[in-house]
């Protein structure tokens, strides 16, 4: 029959059901296709909301996994998280802008009854606003190595080979160094 043909531009396809049947299968595909439509919308709605990776997906239903998957097969659906996942970093940036500047209004007890009230401010939320937002702020953490170490590949897997019997690495030392050992040379000599 003519109308068994499967037409790929509006995704029919049948299928033999259990009770022997043929029955088309446009309903359930587009009905798949809204909940999955559904399960994204509120995936990204929550992501925007400041909300984290998994915790949005688990609010729309969706293994994260699954949704890291979609996001590396569709560059349509990549675009829409990055907006999504850029206006959820602003809506926290506001909250922590408001509770490091206007403060946030905490409840004072005496003896388990509330007595008065407080305005608390986040000076670590101010400081990490100011990192953000200019370099000099930033945490400075610097690494300085001196010195080589002079071992051919040749060494080093022999030395591999035999871990009982390591090759000793080459050092170049800074001159402070190798004057200690000839100083310690030296003493050794005039002991004698």
């Amino acid at each position: 029959m003519a109308s068994d043909v499967v037409n790929p531009l509006t995704k029919i396809y049948h299928y033999k059901a259990p009770n022997g049947e043929w029955k088309s299968g446009t309903f359930q595909m587009a009905k798949r296709n809204q909940r999955k439509a559904r399960k994204i919308k509120l995936f990204l709605e929550a992501l925007s909301k400041g909300t984290p990776v998994a915790v949005a997906a688990q609010a729309a239903g969706i293994a994260h996994r699954t949704v890291y998957e979609w996001r590396d097969a569709d560059s349509d659906f990549r675009e829409r998280w990055e907006e999504a996942y850029a206006a959820g970093t602003d809506v926290l940036e506001q909250e922590a802008r408001r509770r490091a500047f206007e403060g946030v209004d905490e409840e004072i007890y005496f003896h388990g009854q509330i007595c008065g009230r407080a305005k608390r401010y986040s000076d670590p939320l101010l400081m990490f606003l100011l990192k953000a937002r200019d370099p000099k702020y930033k945490d400075r953490v610097a690494t300085e190595i001196s010195g080589s170490l002079s071992l051919t590949h040749e060494q080093w897997l022999a030395q591999l080979a035999t871990p009982d019997d390591p090759i000793p690495l080459i050092a170049e030392q800074p001159e402070t160094a190798a004057i200690e050992v000839q100083d310690g040379a030296q003493d050794e000599g005039q002991e004698s």
